[in-house]
């Protein structure tokens, strides 16, 4: 078991973190949009994709925070993270089916 920065990685259950703004907040957390798409930076989170991508992370979480509301948030279980030129893309399940 090992830990990464705020965005934890438990045996094979890792977990990353993301803001979103408001206008796209409402609609993810609402199930109206079940992804996020982020530009890859230095961030200790990619690197977490990247293992899921991999298939090092078997199951992951992504909690998403409102931007101006550090303290308003939700989080899902990811079903799919793609990558194409440093651009991921994070789908998660419809938590309406949970």
């Amino acid at each position: 078991m090992f830990e990464r920065l705020n965005n934890e990685v438990y045996g094979n259950v890792g977990v990353v973190k993301f803001k979103s703004a408001p206008e796209f907040y409402h609609k993810e957390k609402n199930g109206i949009k079940n992804n996020t798409v982020r530009l890859r930076d230095l961030d200790e989170r990619f690197n977490i994709l990247d293992d899921y991508i991999a298939g090092k992370i078997d199951r992951l979480v992504v909690k998403i925070f409102l931007a101006t509301m550090d303290y308003e948030l939700f989080q899902r279980v990811v079903k799919d993270v793609s990558k194409y030129e440093g651009i991921y893309v994070i789908t998660w399940e419809d938590h309406r089916n949970n």
